[in-house]
């Protein structure tokens, strides 16, 4: 299953009421404040009566809802017309369809800010349109995502995966029958053992020194523990049950498991089987479950209440089924729900695990045996590259094919441009595995670059003539093989960078434009309402930084003028004719064109010399998908300037002089969304002084493929 995603945040405003953003979705953004349905004694009794029909459902069959399950249902419905209210629900309607349309899934990526709604049940919403809970759908998984600055890549692994299991049975609490509940946990692996990809190992000892010693005696892939946990409302935070050595209880609090297990880099998945792991309060951190994705672990599933032995089993087989099959973690997760329903009919025991994960594709492990292949993937990009030229015009000789690491949208996974330089045929797109971006082949072949003369002065209305001679003259640009971001590096992407160098500073603006886009200089992080934005605030040097530390490079004119514009000399990434639908530039946050220059600035002015924060004019990338160049790029032109690696300077056998030629500004390309449509067009070239970051101007990547 290939997914889009849903990416939705929610923020407390103040009282009931929220904010709801979608920061990223196939039908763009939205925001909406939005008052929570239920006060806090309400909200009390809707939770009680949620468990107790939990504990009360049982195997009977049915066609309407059964009065047990009638508040649940009520209750998932409220949280739905809640979160997907106004504006946020068309987008939702919208992204959900389209992805019906192209056969994918629609991953509801919930980021929840504030405490209180982090705490609740959300694995019971329930859509009314389809009648169904989100979370029993392959096609609509959710996933409690905690964005953090740190990258990850899926962990390759020759099988077996390696599995740790511990039981915790103090003296002083309810006894596990030890010997059963092993058994269970290797029932539920048994055909997997049996094929060779997974391998368990039970920990002899029930005590933290004993976790501690069978770390450093891994690697581990998977950690499954069995016992009793909850969560301490004194201290805020959840916590396991382990043993002394003296067989009584001893408390192991989040941040100490978080501390044990958190180093182990080899460590992909956490499944807590014991009640309250999942459970917070004051601090979307709280959890067991979340202080240890955390601390570093991709994924873990925790249980939000008590599970019966039965349902835990027939979760855990299908689960881990499903991950040794090589299925993204969203997807294994809910199809291990729905064997829960297919094995106790009418339980709802299938909403009490939750999941908490950082991954960003839910891809965790490529497994030897499943990325054999020898050819690459054809491409699912919007606008496919046509045909690569024949081998008269690559004088490269017969290469070997490379067998490529695989994600789970079956793109390759990249590390380092060698790999590129020896394959017979090279894949029209890849993921680069540093900074995690998809990126896409700009095969080689000659272009045209630039403006006539006569085109470009029938423009001088509106924009300098000698700006507009520096395009000139239109000539024809022979490149070879290259790859390009598909999309504008954001604000959490560069996230990582700044993770990985903590002596970079972070994008700082004082301008009441630059204020929305400004980071959290203590924390380190950018606001959340542009997260998916593309980064600003970014000058010529921190942008080359991100690049060298990616194992990339900025693009040159020529690389990004071609991948905007294809070889076919179009005006714009989509064609010739101009659509200011598709694209983020002046005319969008106007409503339609402008007759003059004069009716621009009108526009412009009040904003630009605002004494206050007029608020976001950027877009989240992607938010364009009809605006894409003939290779799938997008925002190529809109939304922010991309810096090039290039000097500001005359084409060769230009005439063209202008008073910024020379080794003194870099050059800009693409149009922001304060400028008019002229701006957008591919071959327009600014020019921005290589210190300089402003509040419109970011940049994407480039590798070479030969």
């Amino acid at each position: 299953m290939q997914y889009e995603d849903f990416d939705i945040s929610i923020e407390a405003v103040a009282g009931r009421t929220y904010q709801v953003v979608v920061l990223h979705s196939p039908a763009g953004e939205a925001r909406e404040m939005v008052d929570f349905p239920f006060d806090d004694l309400k909200l009390k009794l809707q939770l009680s009566q949620l468990e107790n029909a939990l504990l009360k459902s049982s195997g009977r069959s049915r066609r309407e809802p059964s009065k047990t399950e009638q508040p649940v249902l009520a209750f998932g419905q409220a949280l739905f017309e809640f979160l997907m209210h106004g504006e946020v629900g068309r987008r939702y309607a919208v992204s959900y369809d389209r992805c019906q349309q192209a056969g994918k899934g629609l991953r509801l990526k919930l980021r929840i800010q504030d405490p209180l709604l982090a705490a609740l049940p959300w694995e019971f919403l329930y859509d009314q349109r389809f009648d169904h809970y989100l979370v029993l759908s392959q096609r609509t998984p959710l996933l409690r995502y905690l964005d953090l600055p740190r990258p990850l890549r899926p962990l390759h692994v020759t099988p077996p995966l390696r599995m740790l299991g511990m039981v915790a049975s103090p003296n002083n609490l309810p006894r596990l029958d030890v010997a059963v509940e092993k058994a269970r946990v290797e029932e539920a692996l048994r055909d997997l053992r049996a094929g060779g990809l997974v391998e368990l190992t039970w920990l002899e000892g029930q005590g933290w020194r004993d976790l501690q010693r069978a770390m450093r005696r891994g690697p581990w892939h998977l950690f499954h523990f069995i016992g009793h946990g909850g969560f301490d409302k004194g201290q805020q935070e959840g916590y396991l049950v382990f043993a002394d050595r003296q067989g009584e209880a001893a408390r192991m609090s989040a941040t100490n498991l978080a501390r044990l297990l958190g180093d182990h880099n080899p460590l992909r998945v956490v499944l807590l089987n014991s009640c309250e792991g999942g459970q917070s309060s004051g601090d979307v951190f709280s959890s067991t479950a979340s202080t240890l994705v955390r601390s570093g672990i991709p994924c873990v599933v925790a249980m939000q209440y008590e599970i019966t032995d039965a349902a835990a089993v027939e979760f855990a087989r299908t689960f881990y089924e499903s991950l040794a099959d090589g299925l993204p973690t969203e997807t294994a997760v809910s199809d291990a729900r729905k064997s829960i329903t297919f094995s106790r009919q009418n339980s709802l025991e299938w909403g009490t695990p939750v999941i908490f994960t950082h991954a960003p594709d839910g891809v965790l492990f490529t497994l030897a045996e499943a990325v054999a292949a020898t050819s690459p993937p054809e491409s699912t990009a919007s606008g496919t590259p046509p045909s690569r030229p024949d081998a008269g015009q690559h004088p490269r000789g017969p290469r070997p094919k490379l067998p490529w690491r695989l994600n789970a949208r079956g793109l390759p996974l990249i590390e380092s441009w060698e790999q590129l330089q020896d394959v017979a045929e090279l894949p029209p797109r890849i993921v680069w595995v540093r900074d995690q971006k998809e990126m896409a082949l700009i095969p080689a072949g000659p272009f045209t670059m630039g403006t006539k003369e006569e085109d470009a002065r029938k423009l001088s209305e509106w924009l300098p003539l000698q700006a507009l001679l520096a395009e000139t003259p239109q000539r024809t640009v022979l490149l070879p093989d290259y790859y390009m971001d598909v999309t504008p590096v954001t604000h959490a992407e560069y996230a990582r960078f700044i993770a990985a160098n903590p002596d970079h500073p972070v994008p700082m603006g004082t301008q009441p434009l630059s204020l929305p886009y400004a980071w959290d200089e203590k924390r380190r992080q950018p606001p959340e309402a542009v997260r998916h934005h593309p980064v600003v605030l970014v000058d010529w040097h921190s942008a080359a930084a991100y690049a060298q530390w990616a194992g990339k490079g900025l693009p040159s004119e020529e690389q990004w003028e071609k991948a905007a514009r294809g070889s076919d000399g179009r005006l714009y990434p989509w064609g010739d004719q101009w659509d200011w639908q598709r694209c983020n530039s002046a005319e969008r946050h106007h409503g339609g064109d402008f007759k003059n220059i004069q009716e621009w600035w009108a526009w412009w002015n009040p904003i630009k010399d605002a004494k206050e924060s007029p608020g976001v004019f950027t877009s989240a990338v992607g938010a364009y998908p009809s605006g894409a160049s003939p290779y799938g790029l997008l925002d190529m032109s809109g939304n922010v300037w991309e810096w090039c690696d290039a000097w500001y300077d005359a084409y060769p056998g230009s005439s063209a002089q202008h008073d910024d030629f020379g080794r003194k500004k870099r050059a800009v390309r693409g149009g922001s969304w304060y400028n008019l449509r002229y701006y957008a067009r591919c071959a327009d070239r600014y020019r921005l002084a290589p210190d300089d970051g402003d509040y419109n101007v970011g940049f994407r990547c480039a590798s070479t493929a030969f």
